[in-house]
This record gives structure tokens, C-alpha cells and sequence, in this order.
């Protein structure tokens, strides 16, 4: 675990990264799932079980993938911390982590405007509340997640 320094921006900004690709994902995920839901509604081979479960699925998704981009955020964000209790910096790191995380403030804007495009022309916004909250306040998480990591990383005794 030596020479990882203090990394806190970087693991934080690596966060909300993932974060955005997974919702990405999801979003792109649930369009192609209400698509192949159309095609199978209007194709006369299948069952009628299978046209309601495929439409069960497809009416349930946004939900699901919706408090799994939470949770993942939650569970994202207690990783980080964990992380940060595991790793001995030293202090003198300190100044050059607020400098870094000042330098990296740009980035939970722009991912946040790329969010609000991609849901905006998939048509989505409705279905995903959560997701949409979350990176609509992304600069104001992204802060506490750096602070928290700071304090947990800088903050322990020797």
C-alpha cells in the first residue's frame, strides 16, 4: 500500500466516472429494451406469457436500474472511503490533493451537461428520478465526496 500518496481526488473523481458510465449504460440499456419490447408486442409467434412477461420487464426496468445507480453511488462511495481508512498518507500530501481537487472541479459539470443531453434526446427523464437528481447535484456530491475521503485519509492518527 505505499506510494499511493494522497489520492483523494483522483479516487473520487473515479467515482463519479464510473457512476456516469453505468448510468449511461443503463440508459442506452432500457431504450434498446423498450425497442425489442415493441418488437415483440407486434411479432404473432410469441405466447401471450411471453409478450407480458417481456412487457413486465420492460415497465419495470427504468425502476430497477434507477435505485441501482443509488445504491451503486452509496456503495461506490463507502468503497471510498474504506479505501482511504487502508492507505497511510502523510500530511504534506494534503495541499497538493486541495490543488488537484480545485484543478478537477471542471469534470462533474461537464459529465453532468453530457447526462442531461443523452436523457434528454433518449426522452428518458421521467423514468429515471434518481439518476436524474443525482447529476443534477453532481458538483455538490462530487464535493462531498472529496471531503470525506480528505477527512478520512488525513484525518487518521498515527
Amino acid at each position: 500500500m505505499r506510494g499511493r500518496g494522497g489520492n483523494a481526488p483522483a479516487d473520487s473523481l473515479f467515482l463519479i466516472v464510473i457512476l456516469f458510465v453505468f448510468v449511461i449504460v443503463t440508459l442506452f440499456a432500457n431504450t434498446m429494451m423498450s425497442e425489442l419490447n415493441t418488437e415483440m408486442q407486434a411479432d404473432d409467434v410469441m405466447t401471450v406469457e411471453a409478450k407480458a412477461e417481456m412487457s413486465e420487464r420492460s415497465t419495470n426496468m427504468p425502476t430497477t436500474f434507477d435505485y441501482a445507480v443509488a445504491m451503486a453511488f452509496g456503495a461506490l462511495w463507502l468503497g471510498a472511503i474504506l479505501a482511504s481508512l487502508l492507505i497511510d498518507a502523510h500530511p504534506a500530501f494534503l495541499m497538493l490533493s486541495v490543488i488537484v481537487v480545485l484543478l478537477l472541479l471542471f469534470v462533474p459539470p461537464n459529465l453532468a451537461n453530457m447526462y442531461e443531453t443523452t436523457i434528454t434526446e433518449l426522452g428518458t427523464a421521467s423514468s429515471f428520478p434518481i439518476s436524474t437528481f443525482i447529476f443534477q447535484h453532481l458538483m455538490e456530491y462530487y464535493i462531498a465526496v472529496v471531503f470525506t475521503v480528505m477527512l478520512v485519509l488525513y484525518g487518521k492518527s498515527r
